[in-house]
């Protein structure tokens, strides 16, 4: 291949940098025909007046998103919004781009000539104007016509004694310009990729004497696409593979069925009044139908709300009354869950009420209830009278032809362990991309895998981590029971032949106390998120359960883990740390003040990465306090970071308690605890102390037909933790508040043990 030393190089000032740039080997005919390759860490699209991805090769204005893109226009908050749209930079450039990661600049769209109705580029017509032999030089505009609106008119410098008239410059086009259109229909128009490959343990630190910082750019590109698209994908893939087995329902779903049965919903959703961007709340125990409703939601443009099941009427007014939920999804009763009753309580109304004509005080927006149960309630739609009518109904692919990637898809309910409750907006582009990477560091794209699903899907780790993630990979989902059982989740491990278990780490306890040395056990992996893990507990599931355990950390707000561990980490970096960055996720660690701190660091964790929530629903303040203009999240957790990629959690920052001026974090003092042979879990808080503001207080579960005293703490921990760190008063408890996640509620404890209920 002949190689050229000329370059070119495509940027504005808004990007501080290059998008496209020619690499040392392209070709002349590269160089000559592009503006170079797409840039490292940069996602380009092309996109119609309507802001639709049209297909390669298709002029359109090219959109940026990336790293160096400009914070925004100085005292012109308008003009910002108006450029930055999710990320997106407006360049008002029309453009186009290959499969291959090349760029072609055609004209400023401001500059596009309309004659009669047809767009032409200058810069098209004035790159054929310069193959005249006797033309320097030349610029084409438009200029007033009373017929077509715009004609063509060609400004041009010549060679010295050349003669240029407009018949030479006609009979020279009518050769030279030629127009051509390709469609590529399946194609989308996005690129973001890498020239070169690059290993996936890859990251770059950012290099200064006091910072600890690092990027993970990936082996693969992210995917510009829908859930519901994607979803779809997998079920041409593998139509008769079983996407979800239901044991408590007996129901068996294959993917061909699940994508069936959500387009029916989705439908049905669409023509009863749901328009793109309504709200639909699933406040349902773990169940077929509240996949197939979630899927159904996504595949017509609606939002998801998840809704705790156990929620009561106060907090479900909240949720409804916050995301103005148009509608409710619903089951039939199960043990402590009575949806009918809380109903009632909520909505008095109900009982009067026609089928989709709610009316109701309490809750303005909403106007139906639809149950996946066979119980039929008065005023409420069941689901299978509701898709009747929509059964293959082929409108689906208009509604998800809608749907951008950067909508929301998902609002989750995050009252995490504060108590306070806020509405996470996840993307479809977040959940498409989050699902994809943590499914390959799972190995589910090995070969088919039985998922065990135990966590409640309303929670980030139930319905991203482990749902959304095995349906993308085309997995089997096993479901042993409407809400955590943990007889049911080794019932159902040995039963289905479950490869894969995911849960958080009092889930991974409870399943370890039932467990027994006979039972046939299929398990490689074990996945434990949504709280830390302790050391000795993360031994006795790799031990009992016989398989490899892997960690996860990350937020409702980071839609993912922003550290996961890799196939091939060994026992030490399981055991010893939350995981490996993950692709695509810049983190770093700052100090109170925001600056960085050096590696190994503890500070609060900082998060940038391409599935972080869009927004706190309907609090705009909230959200500009945890999600910074630039794109960085503020966690609210302490952690430490190393130079090889790896991140430890230290605690939450709101749980650190300051003894005397010294700062202790909890969970340091829980894992040496939980080394006591007679100590299950343990609990650390910092309880009111007059003289040293805080002292430490051990709230422990001890195993059966033991005793732990003060006496028996504080011999264990002499000599082996720092004095001050030492717990000085200790309550033991049968078990602790939790949420329905799984979630251990310290705020909870700390109130029991102040008001002397524990």
């Amino acid at each position: 291949m002949q190689t050229n030393l000329n370059y070119k190089v495509y940027g504005l000032t808004e990007m501080a940098g290059a998008v496209f740039q020619s690499y040392p080997n392209d070709s002349m005919q590269e160089v000559s025909e592009s503006v170079g390759y797409i840039s490292d860490n940069t996602e380009v699209k092309v996109v119609d007046n309507n802001g639709k991805i049209v297909p390669y090769g298709t002029a359109g204005e090219l959109m940026v998103r990336g790293y160096c893109n400009l914070l925004q226009y100085w005292e012109e908050p308008e003009m910002t919004r108006m450029a930055l749209e999710d990320g997106w930079f407006h360049t008002g450039d029309e453009f186009k781009i290959s499969r291959e990661g090349y760029g072609t600049i055609l004209s400023r769209i401001k500059d596009i000539i309309i004659r009669g109705g047809e767009n032409i580029a200058p810069k098209e017509v004035e790159d054929c104007l310069q193959t005249h032999p006797d033309i320097i030089e030349c610029q084409v505009i438009g200029v007033p016509d009373e017929r077509l609106g715009e004609e063509l008119c060609a400004i041009v410098r010549v060679r010295e004694s050349a003669q240029i008239t407009l018949r030479s410059i006609k009979s020279h086009c009518s050769v030279e310009l030629v127009f051509s259109m390709k469609m590529l229909t399946k194609a989308l128009n996005l690129l973001t990729t890498f020239k070169n490959p690059i290993h996936l343990k890859f990251v770059r630190q950012l290099r200064t004497d006091n910072g600890s910082y690092l990027h993970n750019p990936g082996s693969e590109p992210v995917s510009l696409a829908t859930l519901g698209d994607v979803i779809a994908e997998t079920a041409h893939k593998y139509p008769d593979r079983i996407a979800i087995r239901s044991i408590h329902e007996d129901v068996t779903i294959t993917y061909e069925e699940l994508i069936s049965k959500a387009d029916s919903i989705g439908c049905a959703f669409r023509a009863n009044g749901f328009e793109k961007g309504d709200r639909i709340g699933i406040w349902l125990h773990n169940s077929s139908g509240w996949v197939t409703s979630l899927l159904g939601a996504a595949r017509a443009g609606l939002i998801s709300v998840l809704i705790n099941p156990l929620y009561q009427s106060d907090e479900l007014r909240f949720c409804i009354n916050k995301t103005k939920l148009k509608g409710i999804l619903i089951g039939d009763n199960i043990k402590n869950v009575n949806y009918d009753k809380v109903l009632h309580e909520m909505l008095p109304e109900l009982h009067l009420s026609r089928e989709w004509s709610l009316q109701s005080g309490n809750c303005p927006s909403l106007k139906s209830i639809i149950t996946t149960g066979k119980e039929k309630l008065h005023g409420v739609t069941t689901l299978n009278s509701f898709i009747d009518n929509y059964r293959n109904n082929s409108e689906i692919k208009k509604y998800s032809s809608q749907i951008k990637p950067e909508d929301g898809v998902i609002i989750m309910m995050t009252s995490g362990t504060t108590g306070t409750p806020k509405c996470v907006l996840a993307s479809h582009f977040g959940i498409v991309n989050s699902t994809y990477f943590i499914g390959q560091r799972l190995g589910l794209q090995d070969k088919h895998q039985v998922v065990c699903l135990q966590s409640p899907m309303f929670h980030a780790l139930g319905a991203i981590g482990a749902l959304l993630t095995a349906l993308r990979h085309g997995s089997t989902v096993v479901m042993p029971s409407p809400m955590f059982r943990a007889v049911a989740s080794l019932n159902a491990l040995c039963a289905e032949k479950c490869t894969i278990i995911i849960g958080t780490p009092t889930m991974y306890t409870d399943i370890l106390s039932y467990l027994k040395s006979d039972m046939p056990l299929s398990l490689r992996l074990a996945l434990t998120g949504g709280a830390p893990c302790s050391l000795n507990l993360l031994k006795e599931i790799n031990d009992r359960l016989n398989t490899h355990s892997a960690q996860a950390y990350g937020l409702s707000e980071t839609g993912g883990p922003v550290f996961q561990s890799l196939p091939g980490d060994d026992i030490k970096r399981v055991f010893e740390t939350v995981g490996y960055i993950a692709d695509h996720f810049e983190v770093k660690v700052v100090n109170d003040k925001g600056e960085m701190v050096p590696f190994d660091t503890p500070g609060e964790l900082m998060v940038r990465g391409y599935s972080n929530m869009l927004r706190y629903w309907d609090e705009p303040e909230t959200t500009k306090k945890v999600l910074q203009d630039d794109g960085w999240l503020h966690t609210g957790d302490k952690l430490k970071i190393s130079r090889e990629g790896y991140g430890t959690f230290v605690c939450r920052i709101k749980e650190i308690i300051i003894r005397g001026g010294e700062n202790i974090a909890p969970k340091e003092v829980e894992d040496f605890l939980n080394t006591h042979p007679d100590i299950i879990e343990s609990q650390v808080i910092g309880v009111p102390d007059e003289r040293l503001g805080e002292e430490v207080c051990a709230v422990i579960r001890v195993r059966e037909d033991t005793s732990v005293t003060l006496e028996n703490i504080k011999n264990h921990c002499s000599g082996k933790i720092a004095k001050f760190k030492i717990p000085k008063i200790v309550k033991v408890v049968e078990d602790y508040p939790k949420s329905s996640s799984g979630k251990i509620l310290k705020y909870k404890i700390k109130e029991l043990v102040e008001s002397g209920n524990i």
